[in-house]
C-alpha cells in the first residue's frame, strides 16, 4: 500500500484527509467516525465556555433568492465536557 503520509507545519498525519470544522466534526460521535473511517486527522469546531447566540433562521438573501448558510457558532464548556468523556 502506498505512503500518503504528509507534514503540515511539524504536524505528522497519516493521510492528507482530515475533518473541517463543520458538521463532519460537530461532536464526539462524528469525530470518532471520521477516525474509524481512516481520516488523517480531525479539526474540531470551536470551543468557548458560553455558547453564542446564533440567530435564526440560517438564511441569506440573494440577488435572486435566498439559500441556507451555516453561521458561524460556539459550544459551551458542559457541552465540551459531556463530548469530551466520550473520546477518552
Amino acid at each position: 500500500m502506498a505512503d500518503l503520509a504528509v507534514e503540515v507545519a511539524g504536524i505528522k498525519f497519516r493521510n492528507p484527509v482530515l475533518t473541517a470544522a463543520g458538521p463532519p466534526s460537530q461532536n464526539a460521535a462524528a469525530l470518532l467516525a471520521a477516525a474509524r473511517c481512516g481520516a488523517g486527522g480531525l479539526v474540531a469546531k470551536t470551543i468557548s465556555v458560553k455558547p453564542a447566540k446564533v440567530p435564526r433562521p440560517t438564511m441569506a438573501v440573494l440577488d435572486r433568492g435566498f439559500t441556507d448558510f451555516d453561521v458561524f457558532y460556539v459550544v459551551g464548556g458542559r457541552i465540551v465536557r459531556r463530548e469530551r468523556t466520550k473520546l477518552l
